[in-house]
């Protein structure tokens, strides 16, 4: 019982870990307004700096998690998780303060650039 609260411990981490990667890359692109106009360039972008980021990421800090299926588990939640919450803190930040923001938008940017991460960690991470 105990081993399985410490795998999904791991798992947690690991999962939120990557979403919370995202977001300080996310939160630059917010205050440029101009750069919305073409969101598919964006998020291109976003994927290939997330994949660098988590190539880094698998040489400097190790996998959490061990087991396969949960491996494949945080592949895919990551980037759902990522992309829920940099659509929350956009769609907050439309009701408070910029009315351009399209929290869409950033549900996709963090979402393609968590996905670049965990995909790329998925493969290299030990």
């Amino acid at each position: 019982m105990v081993e399985l609260l410490i795998v999904l411990i791991q798992f947690l981490i690991e999962v939120v870990g990557q979403a919370v990667i995202s977001m300080p890359f996310d939160w630059s692109w917010r205050s440029h307004e101009n750069l919305e106009e073409d969101p598919f360039a964006i998020g291109m972008f976003f994927l290939v700096v997330g994949g660098l980021s988590g190539w880094a990421l698998a040489h400097l800090v190790p996998a959490l998690v061990h087991r396969d299926e949960l491996r494949v588990a945080s592949l895919f939640a990551s980037p759902i998780l990522a992309g829920t919450i940099a659509k929350k803190i956009a769609i907050s930040k439309l009701q408070t303060q910029n009315s351009s923001i399209v929290p869409k938008h950033h549900f996709w940017y963090a979402f393609v650039f968590t996905l670049g991460l965990a995909a790329v960690r998925f493969v290299y991470a030990k």
